[in-house]
């Protein structure tokens, strides 16, 4: 499979669902698994605005206000950091 931003973006906003069935349904969810792997390989604020913005859909305008980062930076780091995840899946789940 050749993973898009698009799919990585479902991902973030299903986290906890995908997590949480996987452990009720004692059966590894190994996209999930390896997104918290990678997010963990991020700096702690483009962590913090993926799973704000994504996984606890606060808006980039609210995120902006809490945060005192920009709009336009808040949104720019967001898709970078979603391509560079995407880049990791491609590298770690496509096929030879």
């Amino acid at each position: 499979m050749i993973y898009e931003e698009k799919d990585l973006k479902d991902l973030l906003v299903n986290l906890k669902d995908r997590k949480k069935e996987a452990k009720a349904l004692d059966k590894p969810d190994k996209e999930a698994e390896f997104l918290e792997h990678c997010l963990n390989f991020l700096e702690p604020y483009e962590k913090d605005i993926l799973i704000k913005t994504f996984s606890e859909r606060i808006s980039i305008r609210k995120y902006s206000a809490r945060s005192g980062f920009s709009r336009n930076f808040i949104s720019a780091q967001r898709d970078r950091s979603v391509r560079l995840l995407t880049k990791f899946f491609n590298v770690k789940f496509s096929s030879p």
